[in-house]
């Protein structure tokens, strides 16, 4: 099963076609650096509307051989996070989704970023993605075309699709748990 993980955010979304045990095509969709605010918000959608309703791009293609995209949601509960800012990025989430709802209407997922990351610290487990997709930080990067730097966002990305790739098969309430370890009441 290839999965299609988009990971939004208001300067760099970036996206990654995986399987459980392979990254197979990955890039960025990066806004205009210069401008910030809602500006860049307003201009993060229109390269996402140019990338993902033009034929022929990578990410148009990535979306078209994809059997599922899933879409990160957003979840800041307990941090301390400047609200104008969480409401930036759910407006590109719910863009990102609304577009590839408009190609594959039924194979948009949101999935929320607790449960994909599975308890682990963000170090251990930028580590252990792309180990598990049998490449390293500098193939994706020059797959992608971007800096070390920027291929942090597709491994969150590759990471994302590839826990939605290994479990799909899963109840709902299995996929919810995913495989997060019980702590012992003491």
């Amino acid at each position: 099963m290839k999965v299609l993980g988009i990971d939004p955010d208001t300067g760099t979304t970036a996206w990654a076609l995986v399987s459980t045990d392979a990254l197979h095509a990955c890039g960025l969709v990066i806004s205009n650096r210069g401008i910030w605010g809602h500006a860049r918000v307003a201009d993060q959608h229109r390269a996402l509307i140019r990338e993902i309703c033009t034929a022929g791009t990578p990410l148009r293609q990535a979306i078209e051989a994809a059997d599922k995209i899933v879409v990160e949601g957003q979840h800041f509960k307990n941090k301390k996070v400047n609200p104008d800012n969480i409401v930036k990025v759910a407006h590109i989430t719910g863009g990102i989704e609304a577009l590839c709802r408009w190609i594959r209407p039924e194979d948009v997922e949101t999935l929320d970023p607790t449960i994909w990351t599975d308890g682990f610290a963000k170090d251990a487990r930028m580590a252990r993605i792309p180990r598990l997709l049998n490449t390293t930080y500098e193939a994706i990067a020059e797959m992608a075309g971007c800096s070390l730097t920027d291929a942090n966002h597709i491994v969150d990305a590759a990471g994302q699709g590839r826990y939605y790739a290994k479990n799909s098969g899963k109840t709902s309430f299995q996929f919810r748990q995913g495989t997060r370890r019980r702590r012992r009441r003491r």
